[in-house]
């Protein structure tokens, strides 16, 4: 698993945690609107809301999530 954590990081910059597979949506969701809050600095605060629905199948979870920033040019 170490391994594993290690590779996810440098390669992907991602996080991996061993969670309880029941609470892989909302753990998933927070860490999600953590990481896109953080890149926006602030401008986006949350990403996924309480009515996005994420089903995962055992025995792993992934989500991934893309932010672009946009310039509007008037001419």
């Amino acid at each position: 698993m170490e391994f594993y954590k290690a590779r996810a990081g440098a390669f992907y910059d991602g996080v991996v945690q061993q969670i309880n597979f029941d609470d892989a949506s909302k753990i998933v969701k927070e860490r999600t609107n953590e990481l896109v809050k953080m890149q926006t600095s602030n401008k986006v605060p949350e990403f996924l809301g309480d009515t996005a629905v994420l089903r995962f199948r055992p025995p792993f979870a992934a989500q991934s999530a893309n932010v672009f920033q946009v310039y509007l040019f008037k001419s």
